[in-house]
């Protein structure tokens, strides 16, 4: 999903428009920069502490895009067709970590958890 909110500062009102994305058979082409950043998945107990790219680019036989308009209270669906895409920061790491499901592999926190933190002042 990839959200973008749209603000009219003389109005000082706004909305956000959702995009969601279902990729068929998707394949991950590349991956770019390294974000660290706290994850939860599933049944977890704890967030993890997760390495994840900033960038990726992602292949799929088919996209169908659908755009949530919440003033208007409309979906609009798009057949993409087979198409490439790039995607940054909170949309690629969604994508890295669905990714991983799609792989058979659990969420692994090679960095530790939370529980790991110092506190400081």
């Amino acid at each position: 999903m990839k959200k973008t909110t749209v603000y009219d500062d003389e109005r000082l009102v706004g909305y956000s428009l959702e995009e969601i994305y279902l990729f068929v058979d998707p394949v991950l082409l590349q991956r770019e920069g390294t974000v660290y950043r706290l994850e939860k998945c599933g049944s977890a107990p704890a967030r993890l502490l997760v390495k994840r790219p900033y960038r990726v680019r992602l292949g799929a036989s088919r996209v169908i895009r659908a755009t949530v308009h919440p003033l208007e209270r409309t979906i609009r669906t798009e057949d993409l067709g087979a198409v490439e895409m790039a995607f940054t920061g909170s949309t690629a790491y969604g994508i890295d970590h669905e990714m991983e499901h799609l792989a058979g592999r659990e969420i692994h926190g090679g960095e530790g958890g939370l529980r790991t933190f110092r506190w400081g002042g």
